[in-house]
């Protein structure tokens, strides 16, 4: 006898990926703000209060966004050239997936943020709405430092979006304190590593001395050449930090959203280019690919080289800087934490 058992629904099942999705969007929001309260006391300082007021407009904005309807979403997003079909019905899917998670949720009376966590917010794409809104709103409440205001939104969409892997892995983790703790045991670790090294080196260093003295040989005669390993480490670091500047410079801009994806050059978006002329790596680049009519295929393949350099960096543990992450984080870091950096993030022109 033939079975009547209906097949799972396809769409079902790609969400149980998303119910499991550990840690919620509210409590990586919790870890965020402590991250962000505990940072670094050279730079602001910013109050736990003034976090949890930001942190609470902004999981208000995710939990009432309406995520556009499927065939909406398709229309504005079409398929890449380079997309395959494969890749395509997959994304299709995907978004179809985080749609109909979004409407069970508020049909329930549930909310987005305590059920759902950071793949939703990914796939989504929720990310820059959601931050334009609440940018105007936290910008508006004069009981905020604005330093604090920028470091937050700044901060999270680098978090959700992976631009600080050092960043996201933290605030991300499913268990916050366990990852704090083994951090804290790596650094003390290092620590001890490197004494023995410098011990080591010291030791040598003696040996080589008394064994030159037996040898007569002065210490002048000696020839030393830079490490091919930190001539690499070198041009790599400058290649990142020109590459990074620039992709913060894009994003905050509005001459990208946060996906790298054109947007439309707005009389404000114009005044932010024209306010970062004089930035060094930026200056060069506005020069070169964003004349009055700018060749959009070209900024296109430039974006794909440093996405490409990009993903290149993060993958050689070469570049890695303990207890900072690699170094195209510490250069977009030092982008974002920039004197230039307060032309994109305040509308250079009135409203």
């Amino acid at each position: 006898m033939a079975s009547t058992q209906e097949s799972p629904d396809p769409l079902e099942q790609a969400a149980a990926a998303y119910r499991t999705d550990k840690p919620s969007i509210t409590e990586a929001m919790k870890n965020f703000s402590s991250v962000l309260a505990a940072a670094d006391l050279s730079g602001p300082v910013h109050e736990l209060p003034h976090l949890l007021t930001c942190a609470k407009v902004v999981l208000r904005q995710i939990n009432e966004h309406t995520l556009q309807h499927p065939q909406d979403w398709a229309d504005a997003h079409p398929q890449g050239e380079e997309e395959t079909g494969a890749a395509r019905i997959e994304a299709l899917t995907q978004y179809k997936v985080v749609h109909l998670l979004s409407v069970q949720v508020r049909e329930s009376g549930g909310k987005v943020t305590k059920l759902l966590g950071r793949r939703f917010l990914q796939t989504s794409g929720m990310t820059d709405a959601v931050g334009e809104k609440a940018t105007d709103l936290l910008r508006a409440d004069a009981s905020l430092p604005p330093a604090t205001v920028e470091a937050f939104l700044d901060g999270w969409e680098d978090a959700v979006l992976g631009d600080d892997e050092q960043l996201a892995s933290l605030v991300w983790a499913a268990d916050f304190s366990r990852v704090l703790a083994e951090r804290k045991a790596a650094r003390l670790a290092e620590v001890a590593e490197r004494r023995e090294r410098l011990d080591a080196s010291e030791d040598e260093a003696q040996r080589l001395r008394e064994a030159m003295a037996a040898e007569a040989i002065a210490p002048e005669e000696r020839v030393v050449e830079v490490a091919d390993d930190d001539e690499d480490l070198a041009r790599t670091t400058a290649v990142a930090e020109e590459l990074a500047a620039i992709g913060f410079f894009l994003k905050k801009s509005g001459v990208t959203d946060a996906r790298f994806e054109l947007q439309t050059i707005t009389p404000e978006t114009t005044a932010k280019i024209d306010a970062c002329r004089g930035v060094a790596h930026v200056g060069a680049f506005i020069g070169k690919h964003l004349g009055e009519q700018y060749d959009a295929a070209a900024l296109n393949k430039f974006i794909d080289t440093l996405q490409t350099t990009k993903a290149s960096i993060k993958a050689n543990p070469a570049y890695t800087i303990a207890d900072a992450g690699d170094i195209w984080e510490v250069a977009y870091r030092k982008a974002r934490d920039s004197e230039w950096a307060s032309h994109l993030v305040v509308p250079a022109v009135a409203a």
